[in-house]
């Protein structure tokens, strides 16, 4: 049968062609080909007269003669063949196995004047069949994208992120749903547009995703402002990236730090209690007391304490009302390390002092209020 249609694709390249329209007559013995009016003018519109019939068998290798065939980039087709094509593909699209769709939907993804409505179904298709028109078709507009990212599975939304130029509205979409995967390939996609409140978003959620804060510092859409913010939490040598590409001044932490002495030379009261659960080494008083004040379960006080690293306890203290010397004192005791003075001297230590002395009230509730969903799932900051 390819070898039929083929033939027919080539003589209609060659040139138009007019043939009587066959229909089938199902005798009790045999089938008889009837001349039936009007006339076919061309090889396509009898393919599209056995596609209604169904007359034909292995409807799959039909669809797939057409794609290849007809679909390709080197077919020169008048408007009213290709329709014909398209219509084709319409009638069988839904009765193929999936390799057939996918064999579909890699040739259409390459067409700006694909069908959108033939578009649409492929890429609400499994994501095997769906992936090429996904990433590649600019068939699909901003509407369908939001829906398929709203509707689909992950995967299709890790598809959607692949995609170049993605305009503002799909990727606030996309990283509304937080999803790392899908974070991660949208970050490194440069040509995506992301709006201020995605990279704020994106900056933040980098406190405790390590793989976003290189390309986050590379995208076009990164300020000043948003990098000195990343600076507090990133490592070495992308500190020293962020200094040199965005005119961060480190010293300016360290004076921050020092001018604030209201906060650094004052405990609060909460301090003066949590720190005399220390002293007294009731660890389990000092936990009790400071999941209460935060109004959080035992277990995740335990994980932020013990698991989180000491820029998730910064975020804890600075909600919880601890001023700077009670937030440092409580670090050397969470240390164990002793003397409390060498564990002071550490790169860990300073850090996490710059970092508390960085935090607002307001951004320090605010992730806070992130830690507290499946906090036993947070990574190390």
């Amino acid at each position: 049968m390819k070898t039929a249609v083929k033939e027919a694709c080539q003589e209609l390249v060659r040139r138009p062609l007019s043939f009587p329209r066959f229909r089938l007559r199902a005798g009790r013995n045999n089938t008889k080909a009837v001349p039936d009016t009007p006339m076919a003018s061309s090889p396509y519109e009898k393919l599209l007269e056995l596609a209604h019939q169904r007359a034909l068998k292995g409807k799959g290798g039909l669809a797939a003669s057409v794609a290849e065939m007809c679909l390709a980039a080197k077919a020169s087709l008048s408007e009213r063949e290709l329709g014909l094509a398209f219509e084709i593909l319409r009638l069988l699209v839904g009765k193929v196995e999936a390799n057939i769709r996918r064999h579909i939907a890699d040739y259409l993804a390459e067409r700006s004047d694909a069908p959108r409505d033939l578009i649409r179904s492929l890429a609400k298709d499994d994501i095997a069949v769906a992936y090429p028109v996904l990433s590649h078709s600019t068939v699909l507009r901003v509407e369908d994208l939001i829906e398929i990212v709203d509707e689909c599975a992950q995967r299709h939304r890790q598809a959607i992120a692949v995609r170049a130029h993605i305009s503002q509205a799909v990727t606030d979409r996309l990283v509304a749903r937080d999803e790392i995967e899908v974070l991660t390939t949208l970050i490194c996609n440069e040509t995506a547009d992301l709006s201020d409140a995605s990279m704020q978003h994106l900056v933040e959620r980098s406190l405790e995703i390590e793989a976003f804060r290189e390309p986050l510092t590379h995208r076009k859409e990164m300020t000043g402002v948003l990098a000195r913010r990343m600076y507090i939490w990133a490592g070495d040598s992308l500190r020293e990236f962020i200094v040199d590409s965005f005119g961060v001044e480190p010293s300016s932490f360290e004076t921050e730090g020092a001018g604030n002495q209201g906060d650094a030379d004052a405990f609060s009261a909460n301090g003066i209690a949590f720190l005399a659960f220390l002293d007294a080494g009731d660890m389990d008083g000092f936990e009790r007391a400071f999941a209460e004040a935060l109004k959080l379960p035992r277990h995740a006080m335990t994980v932020i304490l013990h698991d989180s690293g000491p820029e998730t306890l910064a975020i804890a203290s600075k909600v919880a009302g601890i001023g700077k010397n009670a937030f440092g004192a409580i670090l050397c005791h969470i240390s164990g390390t002793e003397p409390a003075s060498a564990y002071k001297a550490t790169k860990e230590f300073k850090r996490a002092m710059r970092y508390f002395g960085q935090l607002d009230p307001a951004g320090a509730m605010a992730l806070l209020d992130r830690l507290r969903i499946a906090p036993g799932q947070r990574r190390r900051a």
